[in-house]
């Protein structure tokens, strides 16, 4: 139909894909006589596609309007209900139509003009969200698919994107302040369960796709992410949480790695390998160690499991040596690597098992060996810390080369983790001793440990410890003193130019976002990161007030 189109239009069709895109009907002289043709057959396809329910008609209806995307141009209305229809089948449909819907979802918010690719990137993140919950075997494919979606939409334009992830990133902060304030079993379940990892990590994704350059917009938000995970990595201090801790620390050395940014892992790791459980011989069972990919904590019992003891610390160790090996080359590494080292020799100290010790002292060696080899090199320069260019650039060919001594080592423990994964993969582990029921990453059980409701105060704090928090009730308030008496709105954007210069880079708001409305409890704690990212979309009802009964 969009051949027809183009040629009731006098216009040949087109050769290339970027060619029809780029194709602009409504400015064509005859469009004024096409105009209802293309009005009925998108009003049409649009009502057919919303009837249908097998896939491959679906898929088939969708290649078609993606297509004639270019003839949306003047039909807004059109538009924002084919936008709607088609971000349900992506959020809803089976894999091969989830394809075709984001390649439907792409081509509309890069061809149509604004709102379209605001309404896009917001909706996209939503079904995100929604599909977020629960994790297994079989969903983990589909969460990594439409997290790779996310970055796609937000890419297209990062001036447009960065008010909407700036939003999104607060609102996750505003989260993990509440839990910090709160401290209750439901504030802490609303940070440590899936729906919330997932979200981080596809910001962290974001950025490591579209934030390595120092020009790129959406760079000023490497800080708030990093804060934002590091401050969920200590939101409760226990050896059970070794699964999620460990995957926050993975993604923020993924994170590190792409953008050039320092983060403070090491801390998270030495204190993780210090716990008493993980200093106690192990105890022999049956049950085979879980799948760390697929849970967020473990259980009490298994901490004592040889293969769960195993898999901790040589899973920290790891993340450890791959965080050193990213600042081998830096003149600063015989400072940083210091205090890892020490920490280390006190673990090879405190552990009965034997080849945590020596692999402990493996990292403790090349470490050493790195920070001497440093020492020497940096004698010799004739810079000074202040020469930022020069650091830059300090060691550029050995570190091309490859020729640090922590690069052997790195390697193999990565090396080593990877068969690990894909051994554990082999042999089908799944969740809870052979349960294939998709896990929420929360607790089902009200045993908790005693360090899991112990905080220490204030150790924490970060750049999002003086933002209001809408849904943290009064004793958040209290704390807000710095923001007394200016709007919701002004404060979103004094926020957004702070998070701007620690960043880096100007990162004022070019969008003033609405603030979420109050969630209540009628709401519930379901989809905590669902409603609170997607409720500056909806009004809030007013609940009407309760009748007095009359006395006689």
């Amino acid at each position: 139909m969009d051949t027809i189109l183009r040629g009731l239009l006098g216009h040949e069709p087109a050769g290339h894909p970027d060619e029809a895109r780029m194709f602009k009907p409504h400015q064509q002289s005859r469009w004024k006589k096409v105009e209802p043709l293309a009005r009925s057959f998108l009003g049409n396809t649009l009502h057919l596609l919303g009837q249908l329910t097998d896939p491959d008609m679906s898929r088939f209806l969708m290649s078609r309007l993606n297509a004639s995307v270019p003839f949306f141009h003047t039909f807004e209305r059109l538009t924002r209900k084919s936008l709607k229809a088609v971000l349900a089948l992506f959020g809803s449909g089976e894999p091969a139509l989830r394809v075709q819907s984001i390649l439907l979802i792409r081509n509309m918010a890069a061809v149509l003009p604004p709102p379209t690719l605001e309404r896009a990137a917001k909706g996209v993140y939503r079904q995100f969200a929604a599909n977020a919950k629960f994790v297994n075997a079989e969903s983990i494919e589909h969460v990594v698919f439409m997290t790779t979606c996310v970055c796609e939409i937000y890419g297209l334009d990062q001036h447009q994107s960065y008010s909407l992830a700036f939003t999104y990133v607060r609102q996750l902060a505003s989260l993990l302040r509440g839990a910090l304030s709160n401290k209750s079993k439901e504030a802490f379940r609303a940070v440590y369960c899936w729906q919330y990892v997932n979200c981080l990590e596809c910001w962290v994704r974001v950025l490591q796709t579209h934030a390595k350059d120092e020009t790129d917009p959406l760079r000023p938000l490497i800080y708030p992410v990093a804060q934002v995970a590091l401050g969920a990595a200590r939101l409760l201090p226990s050896a059970r949480y070794a699964p999620l801790r460990l995957r926050l620390v993975r993604v923020l050395n993924a994170l590190s790695k792409s953008t050039g940014h320092f983060v403070p892992v090491a801390p998270l790791l030495l204190e993780l390998l210090g716990f008493a459980e993980l200093n106690k011989a192990p105890v022999q069972t049956k049950n085979r160690p879980p799948d760390f990919s697929l849970v967020l904590r473990v259980a009490k019992a298994d901490l004592r499991a040889p293969g769960v003891q195993e898999i901790i610390v040589e899973g920290a160790l790891q993340l450890l040596t791959a965080h050193l090996n990213q600042w081998a080359y830096s003149p600063g590494f015989p400072e940083l690597a210091h205090v890892p080292s020490r920490d280390l020799r006190r673990f090879c100290k405190a552990t009965q098992v034997t080849r945590f010790r020596k692999a402990a002292r493996a990292v403790v060696d090349a470490a050493e060996r790195n920070a001497d080899w440093i020492a020497r090199k940096r004698d010799s320069v004739d810079f000074a810390p202040k020469d930022f260019e020069k650091a830059r650039n300090f060691l550029r060919n050995e570190r091309e080369a490859k020729k640090a001594p922590m690069e052997k080592l790195a390697q193999a423990l990565f090396d080593k983790e990877k068969q690990r994964v894909a051994a554990m993969q082999a042999t089908d582990v799944t969740l809870s001793g052979g349960d294939k029921m998709a896990s929420d990453g929360t607790s089902d059980s009200d045993d908790d440990d005693d360090d899991d409701n112990v905080r220490r105060g204030g150790e924490d704090d970060d750049e999002f410890s003086d933002e209001d928090d809408e849904g943290g009730g009064a004793g958040d308030e209290e704390d807000d003193e710095e923001f007394d008496g200016m709007e919701d709105e002004d404060v979103l954007a004094a926020l957004a130019s702070r998070a701007g210069a620690a960043g880096g880079t100007a990162g004022g708001l070019t969008l003033r976002p609405t603030l979420p409305p109050k969630r209540t409890d009628a709401d519930g704690d379901d989809d905590v990161v669902e409603a609170m990212v997607f409720s500056d979309d909806e009004e809030e009802e007013e609940k009407p007030k309760p009748k007095k009964k009359k006395r006689y």
